[in-house]
């Protein structure tokens, strides 16, 4: 995995990460369906049937696929393999979770400090909540990141999260938000396990 998509992946990683301390409780999509390739086509399948194409007026899409689908649009390719993630979704927000071992190589060594002397079973998860950022655009952004169920401190985690907004115009300078745009009047809402599509 090249430098900067180890950069976007860690976005990822560290906004879905938020003190889940354990991977028993993943949600049956992640089972079903582990952040893949694979994923990033079923995700686009719903989007161009409803947002593109209109061929629905609504569509949803697994919280395990959609955060394969962000991690694309971040230009993450091809998808690391992440059988132990777990990605929870529910009316409030997306949640993915991990241990700090079964991340990637090459993201463990871009978050340094925040994880180089963990016990490789330690819990990291971050939260990423959604909104309206205008008529023709949502807003994912990274609330918080949590390490053992602790809540990674502020000023060590600007900075990483600004490097990584400097470099990648998908996401805004502070790194922690990604603007999805959408058509007029469609709706990106969150729910049971999945990511609900919509338009009039």
């Amino acid at each position: 995995m090249s430098r900067h998509r180890t950069r976007l992946f860690g976005w990822l990683a560290a906004a879905s990460l938020a003190g889940v301390p354990a991977l028993s409780a993943q949600a049956a999509d992640s089972v079903r369906f582990p952040v893949s390739d694979a994923g990033v086509l079923r995700a686009t399948a719903v989007v161009n049937d409803v947002f593109v194409d209109r061929r629905s007026h609504a569509g949803s899409v697994g919280g395990a696929d959609w955060t394969a689908y962000l991690m694309a649009r971040l230009g993450v390719r091809p998808i690391p393999a992440l059988p132990s993630m777990a990605v929870n979704v529910d009316s409030a927000a997306i949640t993915l979770s991990s241990r700090i071992g079964d991340l990637p190589k090459e993201t463990r060594v871009e978050l340094g400090p925040m994880v180089g002397f963990l016990d490789p079973a330690t819990a990291i998860s971050a939260l990423i909540t959604l909104s309206t950022a205008g008529p023709e655009a949502v807003r994912f952004h990274l609330e918080n990141v949590s390490i053992a169920g602790f809540a990674v401190p502020e000023p060590f985690l600007q900075p990483y999260l600004a490097g990584v907004g400097q470099r990648y115009p998908a996401l805004t300078t502070s790194g922690r938000d990604l603007l999805v745009q959408v058509p007029p009047n469609g709706r990106v809402s969150l729910g049971a396990d999945s990511i609900h599509l919509s338009l009039p």
